[in-house]
């Protein structure tokens, strides 16, 4: 692994964030590659020799695709640490010496786990070791082809693109995330939206033939100032491009700074809370009963305008997030991952605030380094009840709660 000691990594504190936060996460990696590999030993044992074939070969498949989860991991730090600042020869040179560690690295952990795989599965022959110790040598290789290529990408970027000031205007005032059954309503709205001077993401006319569509949504929801959300009932039937949509914009979201802004078009109070309850908790317009296209403009150019006014600034959805003295200890926690998947990890606190309002902060952190997601403030029963619901939610896609503290019965989750 680069060893963070170099006198040349700790003079940089980009070199030294992006070191500490790969270190962190290979670690987990690490962590679900000797349990897979120790999983598929004790179920090939438990079943006998007429599977070990299969077995040790799925196995060695799987280590070997570990290759581009450290990839994207890589990618993810190092080169995310340069997002914001020029990317120097010597930076440059850096990041290339980090990849040939890390490769190498990688490559003789992939071995080591083959090398045991191989002779803890009965059947296995010399001549499956060596297939399966070329096809990781051959992915390795592919590996260091594929970081140089973005490294390169990385630095022509930084010289064709002109650079973003701190408080650059987004491209687009608003993206709008909608089912295609309600494109008439939204077709409307977004033309009333135009012509009122708001700038809008809206796909039939921000995605041209031939556009890859992840990549055109992404480049609209991380350029977008805020999000319309348009929940009806196709909306809430869950598909694939919404739920993406949703869940960007969701994990968009910093304490203080609030993307989405919801629509319920049809339905109900009851039928929202059932489908999120902490999303039925956010103000929200009412298309159908309550709030007409105009009024929905009118308030769209105060928050755009208010954000330009305020410097890049928006409205927090809830509360104002509790000052460093105010917040007082935990006092319940749980944490969450995805066994056998590269998902990010998911730890929710509740914490006391001691400004004397005898609220509660439960707080969502996400991602490995976990990093501070997002906030809901409110008393003890709103936060209690917001804490067992999103631990429900997080087991309703495939998390597995790992841990679980608790100090204050109302927080319990059994």
């Amino acid at each position: 692994m680069p060893d963070s000691s170099n006198p040349v990594v700790e003079t940089d504190p980009r070199r030294t964030l992006a070191t500490l936060k790969f270190q962190k996460a290979i670690a987990k990696l690490y962590e679900d590659l000797v349990r897979a590999t120790h999983d598929a030993r004790e179920k090939q044992s438990n079943e006998g020799i007429h599977t070990a074939a299969s077995y040790a070969r799925r196995t060695a498949d799987a280590l070997t695709a570990r290759f581009q989860t450290v990839e994207e991991l890589f990618e993810a730090t190092y080169l995310h640490t340069y997002q914001q600042q020029p990317m120097s020869e010597s930076d440059c040179a850096w990041v290339r010496e980090q990849a040939a560690a890390v490769i190498d690295e990688q490559l003789k952990r992939v071995q080591d786990r083959i090398e045991q795989l191989c002779s803890s599965f009965v059947g296995s022959s010399p001549q499956q070791y060596s297939k399966y110790v070329a096809s990781a040598e051959s992915e390795a290789v592919l590996m260091k082809g594929r970081i140089d290529n973005s490294i390169t990408i990385h630095m022509l970027e930084q010289k064709t693109v002109p650079a973003k000031h701190h408080d650059v205007s987004s491209q687009w005032d608003v993206f709008i995330c909608h089912a295609s059954e309600d494109k008439a309503y939204v077709e409307t709205l977004a033309h009333k939206l135009t012509e009122a001077g708001v700038r809008v993401w809206f796909d039939r006319t921000a995605i041209d033939w031939g556009n890859d569509l992840r990549t055109t949504i992404d480049h609209g929801l991380k350029n977008c100032t805020y999000g319309i959300v348009v929940f009806s009932k196709a909306f809430l039937a869950k598909k694939k491009w919404t739920e993406y949509e949703l869940s960007s914009l969701f994990a968009l979201e910093e304490p203080g700074r609030t993307r989405i802004l919801p629509i319920w078009h049809g339905i109900s109070e009851a039928e929202m809370r059932e489908y999120s309850p902490g999303f039925s908790l956010r103000l929200a317009k009412v298309s159908t009963t309550r709030d007409s296209y105009q009024e929905i403009v009118e308030s769209v150019k105060n928050l755009v305008n208010k954000t330009a006014t305020e410097g890049g600034q928006t409205p927090s959805a809830t509360s104002q997030y509790p000052k460093r003295e105010h917040q007082g200890p935990a006092a319940a926690d749980a944490h969450y991952e995805m066994v056998g998947k590269a998902e990010p990890l998911v730890k929710f606190i509740v914490r006391t605030i001691t400004d004397g309002s005898g609220d509660y902060v439960l707080e969502t952190w996400v991602g490995t380094p976990l990093e501070l997601s997002s906030t809901f403030r409110g008393t003890r029963i709103e936060v209690a009840l917001k804490f067992t619901t999103a631990d429900k939610e997080m087991q309703l896609k495939g998390y597995s709660r790992r841990g679980n503290f608790v100090g204050d019965r109302a927080f319990n989750l059994s």
